[in-house]
Order: structure tokens, then C-alpha cells, then sequence
């Protein structure tokens, strides 16, 4: 069973709160879990199961402080991708700058769209989706970088083929 994780820190440290206050009531009252005086805490049942089902349990800060440190654990958000959207951002000036928008105009889209998107994601606080976008961007952005250079490089061979050829008909046209 997978539980909703708070995005927040605040809401985070009150549902820890909020799960020992219901785990010291609990142990006053010698009630165990599942009941419905914990059916708003968002810890883990097995958690709070452990936490309770054990002899002799003394409700210490000890005991507090590991749980409020498990809780937070499980409630840490992704920070912000600041250095993979900078690199991101970089990879598609760079593309750009190569000549993507014309010699791989698909790709040099792609990577753009994506980078938009991610800046979106990352405005309205989704890490996650930024990161994942942010990566993607990195890698769609060097792959129009490729294209262009191998394009850049089919062209470049085709006219020095050309060129080889007028100088073969050039000289064979020159009597001896």
C-alpha cells in the first residue's frame, strides 16, 4: 500500500504530529491499530503497527524522534532541477547555435517543446516532471547537435566529391 506523500513541509511535520499525538492516545487507552483513530494519519500502518504491538512500550522522545525522522523521510520532495534545466538550456542554445533549426529542424523542435514544458512543470512545483523533461531535453537537444554535424558532414564530403569529379572531366579534357 503506497500513501499519498505530502508535498509540503509544514503539512508533513503536522501529520507527524498528528500521528504521535494518535499513537501516545493509543497507547494510554491500550488500543491497537487499525481503528478509526488513525485513519487520517498519513504513517505507514506497519509503522504503527510496530510502533505499538510491542511489550513493555514506552512512548519516548527517543521513539519520537526516529518515527517524526521516518515521516519526514517519506515526505521529502525532489528539490528543484536548477542545474539539470540550466543544462538543459544550454544543450538547445548550443543545438541552435550549431545550425539544428536547419539542418535537423525536428529534433531542434522536439527539444524546444520539451524544454517549455519543463519550465512549466517546474514553475507550477512539479521536480519531478522538470527533472524527467529537463533530461529529456538534454538528450533531444544533443541528438539534433548530432544530426546537424552528420548532415554538416554528408554535405561537406558530397562537395568535395563534386569538386573531385569537375577536376577528373578538367584534366581529362586537357589534351597531353
Amino acid at each position: 500500500m503506497r500513501l499519498p506523500r505530502p508535498r509540503c513541509l509544514r503539512r508533513c511535520v503536522a501529520s507527524v504530529r498528528q500521528c504521535t499525538d494518535k499513537l501516545a492516545s493509543a497507547v494510554d487507552a491500550r488500543r491497537l491499530p487499525p481503528g478509526p483513530h488513525f485513519q487520517s494519519c498519513t504513517m505507514h500502518p506497519f509503522l504503527i503497527h510496530q510502533l505499538l504491538n510491542r511489550q513493555h512500550w514506552r512512548l519516548s522522545s527517543p521513539a519520537l524522534a526516529v518515527a517524526a525522522a521516518l515521516a519526514l523521510v517519506a515526505c521529502a520532495s525532489t528539490p528543484p532541477p536548477v542545474t539539470p534545466m540550466a543544462l538543459a538550456q544550454a544543450a538547445v542554445a548550443s543545438a541552435v547555435a550549431a545550425g539544428g533549426v536547419q539542418y535537423a529542424p525536428a529534433e531542434t523542435a522536439l527539444a524546444r517543446d520539451k524544454l517549455a514544458r519543463a519550465q512549466t512543470a517546474l514553475a507550477a512545483k512539479d521536480n519531478d516532471q522538470a527533472l524527467l523533461l529537463a533530461e529529456q531535453v538534454q538528450v533531444d537537444a544533443r541528438l539534433a547537435e548530432a544530426r546537424t554535424e552528420a548532415e554538416k558532414a554528408r554535405r561537406s564530403a558530397a562537395a568535395l566529391q563534386e569538386a573531385t569529379r569537375a577536376l577528373r572531366e578538367e584534366m581529362a579534357r586537357q589534351p597531353r
